[in-house]
């Protein structure tokens, strides 16, 4: 009895060094999030707000509460002020800055235990676009896109 109860103490810990070892190796398992992919088109046809806005306050406590004053709507709207909530992702930036202006993608989506309904960023990161100059707004996510072509697609 004495060597099986061995032989599994070091099957369990040879199994549990791999493990470890894979974890340490690759910290992107422990750390990184999965979203699924949302493209332009998509975001085109479904996005319940479409605007371009000045980010006014930028609130981190265990959510991302970022307050827009509206500036243009091409869906959705109009409105004074637009708050986006979003969860905050390990990995995953959504790079809003005070003062910046955004094209914003969002969605209504049921947040936390509460299940809370708020506006959300489309795809997250994917839903949001720093203005540029000359009309085009960009992401790492999908590339550019020009308002005034934006409009003519979305405003029919």
């Amino acid at each position: 009895m004495a060597p099986r109860l061995g032989r599994f103490w070091l099957s369990t810990l040879v199994m549990a060094s791999l493990l470890s070892g894979f974890l340490l190796a690759s910290p992107q398992a422990v750390t990184a999030t999965s979203i699924g992919r949302v493209t332009l088109p998509q975001m085109e046809r479904k996005a319940s707000v479409v605007f371009v806005g000045t980010a006014r306050r930028v609130e981190q406590s265990g959510w991302i509460t970022i307050v827009f004053r509206g500036n243009r709507f091409l869906r959705g709207g109009p409105s004074r002020l637009v708050t986006i909530t979003s969860l905050q992702l390990p990995g995953i930036e959504l790079g809003i800055r005070a003062g910046e202006r955004y094209l914003i993608f969002a969605e209504p989506r049921r947040l936390g235990h509460r299940r809370v309904r708020r506006l959300c960023p489309m795809g997250y990161p994917q839903g949001v676009y720093a203005l540029r100059e000359g009309g085009m707004a960009r992401n790492s996510w999908n590339g550019a896109v020009n308002l005034e072509r934006l409009r003519d697609r979305i405003v029919k």
